[in-house]
């Protein structure tokens, strides 16, 4: 019987960074060689700001001009420095976005970076934002390769 393990890629997008990125600071969110992940979010007026990684969350620590950050523990180890035992561990890796989603320029990159990195991996991106059309048919798609 084949096992199957499913990734969620929410640490990706997690938070919505963007706009830190179009900025010109750091990419965020952005993965360290020893897997831990910085969050890097412009928010001056907040007052907490927190990171939700799979339910285990992260206070984002305040500094100069209303920037947050905040660096998690390692996260999926071997994903970039593994990519072999990461490949053999999950029948597949799908991941998918909007086109119109504000995410979709970071996961295009972020998969360019996988798949260059040696990971097999398989994107989508469908028309739409970040909404119920868009995940319909991520799901659909997604099951087509669960069921082959």
């Amino acid at each position: 019987m084949r096992t199957i393990r499913l990734f969620l890629a929410a640490m990706l997008t997690a938070v919505g960074c963007t706009e830190v990125a179009a900025q010109g600071m750091a990419q965020s969110p952005k993965l360290s060689g020893d897997n831990k992940v910085e969050f890097t979010v412009r928010a001056p007026e907040a007052q907490k700001v927190q990171v939700d990684i799979g339910g285990t969350k992260y206070d984002m620590n305040k500094g100069e001009a209303g920037i947050w950050r905040v660096t998690t523990k390692p996260q999926v180890p071997g994903i970039l420095s593994d990519t072999k035992t990461f490949n053999k561990q999950f029948d597949v890796f799908f991941l998918s976005c909007g086109e119109q989603d504000p995410r979709i320029e970071y996961t295009r990159n972020i998969v360019k970076t996988m798949r260059d990195g040696g990971v097999e991996v398989r994107f989508n991106s469908y028309p739409g934002d970040h909404e119920w059309q868009v995940w319909r048919k991520s799901l659909h798609e997604f099951a087509q390769y669960l069921f082959k």
